[in-house]
């Protein structure tokens, strides 16, 4: 049947052991020192005395205290040339009537190391009748005691423990809370730290591991001439459509004596080149070659190569062009051709034969050959 503890009956029902049950159940069910007056603190006051000052303990929840200031209890002399430890405990027996006492154990005298005596450790909410709470040790040197040790432990403080919890409920975690290093790897769960949580310029490259840094994580245009080391780039690693950017390519071939008739469109010979001036690195090459009249062919000898920027054809867009040369042992060339950013065409004077300032020009004589984009 259950007792009720705390209720009004009209009669006397509640037991030290009720009290006891409450206090274990809240402060343990150990020997402990409530934080309250002096905390049993013990000092010897002569050479056979030892003062305990007031405090407040619970022995398997049972209270006891000490009256007044302070009590004393006595401590026997020591012998010459031994040594020992005596041990002062709190007894509490529960039968055959319950009682309390302070007890100093005497320890055995040696010349070696002493050891401190044996004592009761029984539980009193477990059928036990006797147990006794060491409050301190006490070690004679020969006749000289030296000062107590505590042997007695404190219970927690309940009402600062609660008051801490209210705080901690109140507040949240703050950088002063977190010790140092105390925050690792295991704590953090995926993906908890993102790129705002992390300063910039934190990380440098010894953070890194090799090979983390992928291409398609560096953004477009992120890497710019300033972020690349002298000879850093070489040909092996530059495509085929670069290097045929960065080339010529033939946008035009034949025998041409360039009249107004000739017309040509510049097609490249080169998928990954287009055919336009403008999409070519520096501009246009035209080779010239000696014809002979005579047998209506055009001879491999006799080359003459005339570069155009393509910043002047972008300038003079459709303007015409003068190629002039002249030959040791061959009449001279002034050929006019007009250059559009797609097209070359002639003029009829290409085909003509002329004096100018004393000198014998035959266009005849000399045709197009080839036109390059460079």
């Amino acid at each position: 049947m259950p007792h009720f503890v705390t209720s009004a009956q009209g009669k006397a029902h509640v037991t030290s052991a009720n009290a006891a049950h409450l206090t274990a159940g809240l402060l343990g069910n150990g020997c402990y020192v409530l934080p309250i007056g002096g905390r049993l603190a013990c000092t010897m006051t002569d050479s056979n005395t030892l003062r305990v000052l007031f405090g407040v303990a619970s022995v398997c929840g049972r209270q006891w205290e000490i009256e007044g200031d302070y009590e004393e209890v006595n401590i026997d002399n020591g012998v010459p040339g031994y040594n020992r430890v005596d041990l002062l405990v709190c007894r509490i027996e529960t039968a055959p009537q319950e009682t309390i006492e302070l007890k100093v154990y005497k320890g055995e005298e040696t010349t070696g190391t002493p050891v401190v005596p044996g004592h009761v450790e029984g539980d009193l909410n477990d059928g036990d009748t006797v147990c006794e709470m060491p409050i301190c040790s006490v070690r004679i040197n020969g006749i000289n005691p030296q000062a107590p040790e505590m042997l007695a432990k404190e219970s927690i403080d309940i009402m600062a423990l609660l008051q801490e919890l209210r705080d901690y409920k109140s507040q949240t975690i703050k950088t002063a809370q977190i010790a140092d290093a105390a925050v690792t790897a295991a704590k953090l769960t995926d993906g908890a730290v993102t790129s705002a949580k992390i300063a910039d310029g934190t990380i440098t490259a010894a953070d890194l591991a090799a090979n983390s840094v992928t291409s398609n994580k560096i953004a477009d245009g992120a890497v710019g001439t300033a972020d690349l080391a002298a000879k850093a780039v070489t040909t092996a690693k530059l495509g085929d459509d670069v290097m045929a950017r960065t080339g010529s390519v033939q946008l035009w071939s034949g025998v041409a004596l360039m009249t107004a008739a000739h017309k040509f469109s510049f097609a490249s010979t080169d998928s990954n080149r287009k055919s336009n001036v403008a999409n070519q690195p520096h501009g246009l090459v035209f080779v010239f070659s000696y014809y002979d009249t005579s047998k209506g062919t055009a001879h491999d000898y006799y080359w003459s190569s005339f570069f155009v920027p393509k910043h002047i054809i972008a300038k003079a867009n459709g303007q015409g062009h003068c190629f002039s040369f002249q030959s040791t042992d061959k009449p001279a060339m002034a050929k006019y051709l007009y250059i559009y950013d797609t097209q070359v065409i002639g003029c009829d004077d290409n085909n003509k034969a002329m004096t100018n300032a004393g000198v014998s020009i035959n266009n005849s004589n000399w045709v197009l050959r080839a036109i390059y984009g460079v």
